[in-house]
């Protein structure tokens, strides 16, 4: 009995060591949309942010974001402190706003002092947009992405793209101007994947929609809690 146990217990090891170093194997540095959705009002100004997390030392990167044209425009990109972290000297260029294609293009930045790298999270690019005013929902999607080490070879990286709702309520699903129970009914059926994603339901802002999104509209539409 004492071997029997003695050998269940080395395989539960092996296994935990296997998936451990299958972790590791699969590690790759994530570039993503920060925060992955927001809601704002119509002629709103607002941010989002490129970030990156190495899962090694990096000294630079680029990026090209897409938007909907009809419900965003973009006023400016400026390099924010992931590069320059620990005071190393960078170089950064802006890229190209094109808002009646709904590109930035081109931008990119590195670090400039010899043997310097970065490898801690951080905000690569601040980019200020501007809500029309129309209803919907943009996509912001990134693309082109390439981040490199300090011998500016590209590393394997795992993009998040990011999404902002305007003039929609937050938690308001069905876009009648309230929160109701209908509005949880859809959320709780987009968690299941009948139903398209939307970023007004994901009230958590986890960045996914979940049956505790639809939990937080109902108790919302009961007035039990307030929500976004």
């Amino acid at each position: 009995m004492k071997n029997r146990e003695k050998y269940i217990l080395i395989g539960i090891l092996s296994l935990s060591l296997l998936s451990g170093l299958a972790g590791m194997a699969s590690a790759e540095t994530l570039v993503s949309v920060s925060p992955s959705t927001q809601n704002v009002a119509k002629g709103e100004t607002f941010t989002i942010n490129v970030t990156i997390n190495p899962d090694r030392s990096v000294a630079g990167a680029q990026f090209d974001l897409s938007f909907d044209a009809s419900l965003v425009s973009a006023e400016s990109v400026t390099e924010d402190d992931l590069l320059n972290q620990d005071g190393a000297s960078t170089f950064f260029s802006p890229g190209t706003i094109d808002n009646a294609a709904g590109t930035i293009n081109s931008v990119a930045g590195a670090i400039t002092t010899p043997g310097a790298t970065v490898s801690s999270q951080g905000f690569f690019a601040t980019i200020q947009m501007t809500a029309k005013t129309v209803d919907g929902t943009s996509l912001l999607d990134l693309s082109s992405v390439i981040v490199g080490d300090i011998n500016g070879t590209a590393v394997s990286t795992t993009v998040n793209d990011g999404s902002v709702v305007i003039g929609a309520l937050c938690g308001d699903v069905n876009r009648d101007g309230e929160i109701a129970i209908a509005d949880a009914v859809i959320a709780l059926e987009i968690a299941a994947g009948s139903r398209p994603n939307d970023p007004a339901a994901d009230v958590s802002r986890d960045g996914q929609v979940t049956p505790l999104d639809a939990l937080m509209i109902l108790q919302a539409a009961v007035g039990a809690i307030e929500i976004c």
